[in-house]
């Protein structure tokens, strides 16, 4: 299993797992983690490992914060029995050996309904790009719910993943202007960014690509496992 996990600054470098590999994001986009997941797999970073992941520094915090500050929600809630630890992590990846697992796990649902009721025109903005790239998505419930990529795939489901729908959708977006707009999400934004990005709220994107892997699990019958 090979893991890269990304950091924005130095003093996050404390937060990040053990042999996991440490990737700083020194040119941040709007499209945060999934910028990385594209760049990493097209130089080809993903070969040679049975399974393959990229998840952010506040992985093993984000979990915990997701079973206890969500979990009154009972979609996004993480429902998980499990304390995380990278070992048992992939103990549990190699005894079933799935064609996906996550770090976490979700009740059925439809993600992009639920997306539409916290961030407002999701549903028209997430139909539009699919279409664009040939999915005719339908309102669906989901069996397999992944979240703020919090997963690792095979190595080749995760190239054809980021070749087929992540890297042609990015290319759609680039060319949607509303996708800068607040999408509500009610984290503060970093000061930074707002000057980097010439925004000031969360836009968009990175909740939008964040999505995609339940849905390409879902139109390609994966088998899923859930930490």
């Amino acid at each position: 299993m090979k893991v890269y996990q990304i950091y924005f600054h130095e003093s996050q470098i404390v937060e990040l797992e053990p042999g996991y590999i440490p990737h700083f994001n020194r040119d941040c986009t709007v499209f945060f983690e999934s910028e990385v997941i594209k760049d990493l797999v097209l130089l080809g970073e993903h070969k040679s490992t049975d399974y393959f992941g990229v998840v952010s520094y506040k992985l093993k915090h984000k979990l915990g914060y997701m079973k206890e500050n969500w979990k009154n929600n009972k979609n996004i809630a993480n429902t998980s029995v499990n304390e995380f630890t990278t070992e048992q992590f992939e103990a549990e990846l190699m005894k079933y050996k799935p064609d996906a697992m996550s770090f976490q796990r979700h009740a059925p649902h439809d993600p992009v309904l639920v997306a539409d009721g916290f961030h407002p025109f999701f549903r028209k903005y997430w139909t539009y790009i699919m279409n664009e790239i040939g999915y005719r998505w339908v309102p669906t419930r989901i069996e397999n719910i992944f979240y703020c990529n919090y997963f690792v795939a095979k190595e080749k489901l995760y190239e054809k993943y980021v070749k087929e729908m992540l890297v042609p959708a990015m290319e759609v977006m680039k060319d949607m202007p509303e996708l800068y707009g607040n999408c509500n999400y009610p984290r503060a934004f970093p000061e930074n960014l707002k000057t980097q990005f010439g925004i000031n709220s969360w836009p968009y994107h990175a909740f939008i690509c964040e999505r995609f892997f339940s849905y390409f699990s879902h139109i390609h019958n994966l088998d899923c496992k859930h930490y």
